[in-house]
């Protein structure tokens, strides 16, 4: 899916790939061989990686910890980023679950889109009260 995703018209190959699995997958790509990741940083996000993988997985433990990657980190060895928000929003979605249900699919993709926009409109509104600075960085 991602390959498929990825090689679209009007389209970037990632830097980065942060999934919950993503150790699974890159077993899978360094089995097969796919070239299309080839210099993809295939991390698990920093929640799951320390408390949802074993130790004795030397591939995930050595190529999909997000501290292997140091363009993913500040000045101080932070994060630049949450990568953990993905779970937050599984659960934020979940909670439409239930009105959802019986949509069409066009009504489902409206619905969505427009809680989607409304959320990110107060994350941004609320961060902009707390003094931080949020920014979308330019597509290239």
């Amino acid at each position: 899916m991602i390959k498929k995703m990825f090689t679209l018209p009007c389209t970037h190959k990632r830097q980065h790939m942060i999934y919950d699995s993503n150790c699974n997958v890159l077993h899978e790509v360094e089995s097969r061989k796919i070239a299309f990741f080839e210099g993809m940083g295939m991390c698990v996000d920093a929640f799951h990686h320390r408390t949802k993988h074993k130790a004795s997985d030397v591939l995930c433990r050595e190529c999909c910890d997000m501290k292997a990657y140091p363009e993913l980190l500040d000045e101080d060895g932070k994060f630049y980023f949450n990568s953990s928000i993905a779970e937050q929003t599984n659960v934020w979605f979940g909670s439409f679950h239930n009105i959802c249900r019986e949509m069409t699919p066009v009504k489902y993709d409206f619905f969505l889109d427009e809680m989607i926009l409304r959320r990110n409109r107060m994350t941004v509104s609320a961060l902009h009260v707390q003094g931080k600075l949020p920014h979308h960085p330019p597509v290239l």
